[in-house]
């Protein structure tokens, strides 16, 4: 069966107005130009670990998505962490970092820790929270063409997974459900469904512009646009009823 989602955002609008607040004082928006037309976007997706190599070597700027980032430094890749994360969690997990692209309305949290770090900072609006999709790869795909990139791909961003979720943790634990798409089988989350049907769109209106070498529910869904949910867990049956309870 076709079920439709909806991604909100987290965050309160009051914080998130604190937020974009702080960041306007610091001097923000900001964005530089591309210096290269490549761009790599790296999700933390186990298919990433297919293209080490191919990342090391990247002829052009790397996004890292959230704890991407730290995968991506151990593995010797230069990237630019990357984030629209409002919560302060994001504060933690940017030790070492030295370029950050990040949204206006990110938490004054990651921002001073990304000041401490001396980090050089990007910050864009993205619009609409939660207007754009659940996740930062969908949040910033405007900002890609933005920044002057005419060649963007996808790494890591497979939405789907076989026996973990990420590359530097599981978190397939709660909200797993069983699609098929394209004839294929696989295992996804809500929030990295709606991540495949956003990217896969844009991968199809313009595949000149926009490529993945992901796989996964990703590429199925370039393909064959329908995800049928075969299966789910009780936690997102549950909120379907809720949700129908409330309509």
């Amino acid at each position: 069966m076709k079920i439709t989602f909806t991604s909100f955002c987290h965050t309160s609008e009051s914080d998130l107005a604190r937020n974009k607040r702080y960041a306007e004082s610091l001097g923000f928006p900001r964005l530089g130009e591309a210096e290269s037309p490549h761009l790599a976007v790296v999700g933390g997706g186990a298919s990433a670990v297919d293209h080490v190599n191919t990342l090391k070597n990247w002829d052009g700027e790397i996004w890292a998505i959230n704890r991407a980032w730290q995968w991506c430094d151990a593995n010797g890749i230069d990237a630019t962490f990357c984030t629209a994360e409002a919560r302060p969690v994001a504060a933690d997990i940017v030790s070492g970092v030295k370029r950050a692209m990040l949204s206006m309305t990110c938490s004054v949290e990651l921002f001073d820790a990304l000041i401490a770090e001396g980090a050089h900072i990007d910050a864009v609006s993205l619009g609409l929270e939660g207007s754009a999709g659940p996740t930062t790869a969908t949040a910033f795909l405007l900002s890609t063409l933005d920044k002057g990139h005419s060649k963007i791909t996808f790494f890591g961003c497979e939405s789907s997974w076989d026996e973990t979720s990420h590359i530097y943790e599981d978190k397939s634990c709660d909200g797993i459900m069983r699609v098929v798409c394209n004839g294929k089988t696989f295992l996804t989350q809500p929030y990295l469904m709606m991540q495949a049907e956003v990217l896969a769109a844009v991968i199809r209106a313009a595949p000149g512009t926009y490529s993945e070498m992901s796989g996964g529910l990703l590429r199925a869904t370039t393909v064959d646009a329908a995800i049928d949910v075969i299966a789910a867990t009780p936690d997102i049956h549950k909120s379907i009823e809720q949700a129908e309870a409330i309509a």
